[in-house]
């Protein structure tokens, strides 16, 4: 190193600080590294003004060495490099890495220690490879590992020193010790930098974010961190009890940070019909919910509703997933098939690259943790309900709090932010799609609101009895309606459905051409349900159908039996939402003369289904959920 001294001597120029270049940020420090920063370049001043080192020491209450030692931070070179200015003055910054300046201890010369162990792997690299690997692969439990310890690693740096050469007159053969404590530390701090890897930057995907609106939907779900209580009337005895926590599912638009739909999952796992809701919601907002709490009410200003007229003619330009199990689903395969859009699963356990949805979370956390009932953060978060409280149903109530939900996306959607240049995300959402900073669909793209069935099924004709055509769907036959073109009898056919009523579907020729509306038996027509429901229904009671014929009273009654259990409870909640949204089945007359296999019209409709009740027990009408 050369001293100030020598540098002055070269540059007599950086004798005034009017002439050193200001490469420091101060307002990045903290308050006592900024006032240790300002009191250096006094003390660097007071010595270019020809005070004397002692006066200059005084003057700052600090010693003559640390005078010194400053002028030597910020003038001194290294190695012919440049000096380090007024970095060299800022407290604690290391600017070069320590090494040993004498020469390496011996017997019959003792010089100290210090940096010895450095210089020491420095001079035998290969003695610090063959440390490094044995760390390694103790870290990595190989097969032909040991669990290493400290003690292990310094019988092995041991015998490397004899095997590499080193005199025995020589470090660390001059200390007491040979040299344990600095392989202990070397030890230490090698498996510390292996256990924490390099990660990506936090706002790596900021720096991406474009002006192209809906050129990247992040979809993901969570859990809420939040357990609920529900009133369940059955045959008049009412009961309350605790409800397990449950899903949302929430989409984000990147280039505006707007929530453009979410779905709340009252189930115990999220499947891909949850991420089907919410690919759709997309295009086709869902309405707002109908607020039943008192003092709650949506924010008044711009909401999705009012795009409506754009959002179907929207093109996805890529759709980023994790990697759960839900979200490689056929139809969620065929939907971005469908929309010419990119499936894009990430790498595993790398949140980060889809930070903006994480971070939404968060602002769904500010929600959920502010009841008693929440499950906090982690399991040792403070804030989570205590074990006294547990012993009770909570007092929050499932309604409400997917109310509040609702109205915290909505008032999110409509909050200004400064990265959007003061406006709110909808606003600037609608901004860029008025001025056509989006891509449309192209013209073949489907524009129905129904899912298309990724499998083509087979349109069945019957060839000993005089029935209707039929396909076989969820394990259900479905019957035509009507036909609306001829079809020959070795047809496959496209099925388009609706997730959440399925109790009507629609064919569709490969080509595209449509043929007819099909309709499910009469037991499966008096509630809308969704194939979530069905497949439970018929996993629970395929043994029991053929004695009633009726696949609803057969489910209720299982559930009324087991209501008990928590995830029995979930269930029964499920289906009151299901239930509540009230869909009427709307058919058309089918040309026919044998009425017992035909559909029900629209008029019709009301009176069959009161038929069918005064044959059938149905439990499911004696239980009320509020």
């Amino acid at each position: 190193m050369n001293g100030f001294r020598s540098t002055l001597i070269e540059k007599p120029e950086l004798n005034d600080l009017n002439n050193w270049p200001m490469h420091v940020d101060t307002a990045t420090m903290s308050s006592k590294n900024r006032a240790k920063f300002i009191r250096n370049v006094e003390i660097i001043k007071y010595f270019q003004q020809g005070v004397s080192v002692k006066k200059t020491a005084m003057t700052h209450n600090v010693s003559p060495s640390m005078v010194y030692y400053l002028l030597n931070r910020a003038l001194g070179t290294y190695d012919g490099e440049p000096p380090a200015l007024y970095k060299g003055l800022i407290p604690n910054l290391i600017q070069h890495e320590k090494q040993r300046q004498s020469p390496m201890p011996t017997l019959a010369d003792g010089r100290g220690s210090v940096f010895a162990f450095k210089a020491l792997l420095k001079k035998y690299p290969d003695i610090e490879v063959e440390l490094q690997a044995k760390i390694k692969a103790s870290y990595r439990g190989t097969a032909t590992s040991e669990n290493l310890t400290p003690n292990i690693l310094h019988k092995t740096f041991l015998s490397l020193l004899i095997q590499f050469g080193v005199p025995k007159d020589h470090y660390p053969y001059t200390t007491q010790s040979l040299a344990y404590q600095s392989v202990r530390r070397y030890f230490h701090d090698y498996l510390s930098e292996l256990r924490c890897p390099e990660s990506r930057p936090w706002r790596e995907s900021i720096s991406k974010r474009s002006d192209m609106a809906f050129e990247e939907i992040q979809i993901d779900e969570q859990h809420f961190d939040c357990e609920t209580a529900i009133e369940f009337e059955i045959f008049g005895r009412r009961t309350l009890v605790r409800v397990k926590r449950f899903w949302i599912v929430m989409a984000t638009d990147c280039s505006t940070g707007c929530i453009l739909a979410f779905h709340f999952s009252i189930n115990l796992r999220c499947s891909q019909w949850d991420i089907m809701n919410v690919l759709k919601q997309i295009h086709y907002p869902k309405p707002k919910l109908t607020i039943q709490t008192p003092s709650l009410s949506y924010p008044e200003g711009p909401n999705l509703n009012d795009l409506k007229a754009w959002l179907p003619r929207v093109q996805i330009g890529v759709i980023s997933l994790d990697n759960d199990m839900a979200h490689f689903g056929n139809n969620c395969i065929q939907y971005a098939h469908d929309q010419q859009a990119c499936l894009h699963y990430g790498h595993p356990e790398n949140p980060n690259a889809r930070e903006q949805i994480e971070r939404l979370f968060l602002m769904i956390n500010t929600v959920t943790h502010r009841h008693r009932s929440t499950t906090g953060s982690h399991s040792h978060d403070p804030i989570k309900e205590s074990k006294r409280l547990k012993k009770k149903p909570p007092k929050v109530n499932v309604q409400t709090l997917l109310e509040m939900m609702s109205i915290q996306i909505a008032e999110y959607n409509q909050k200004p932010q400064a990265r959007l240049g003061g406006i709110c995300p909808v606003e600037k959402l609608k901004e860029l799609i008025q001025h056509q900073y989006y891509c449309m669909r192209p013209p073949q793209a489907p524009q129905s609101q129904l899912v298309k069935d990724p499998k083509l099924r087979k349109l069945h004709f019957s060839k000993t009895k005089k029935q209707h055509p039929w396909v076989n769907f969820y394990g259900v036959r479905y019957t035509v309606m009507d036909w609306s073109k001829s079809v020959n009898t070795t047809t496959t056919v496209s099925i388009e459905f609706d997730p959440q009523d399925i109790r009507k579907i629609k064919a569709y020729l490969p080509n595209g051409d449509f043929i007819a509306e099909l309709i499910v038996p009469r037991m499966w027509r008096r509630y809308a349900h969704g194939i979530v429901t069905r497949k439970r229904i018929i996993k629970t009671t395929k043994n029991l159908l053929f004695a009633s014929g009726d696949a609803f009273t057969e489910y209720f009654t299982i559930l009324q039996k087991n209501f008990h259990k928590p995830s029995v409870q979930l269930e029964m909640v499920r289906l009151g939402f299901e239930n509540s949204q009230s869909r009427e089945l709307v058919l058309d007359m089918v040309k026919t003369d044998d009425l017992s296999e035909v559909g029900f019209s629209s008029n019709s409709y009301e009176q069959s289904a009161n038929y069918i009740s005064s044959q059938i027990r149905m439990p499911w009408e004696q239980v009320k959920i509020s």
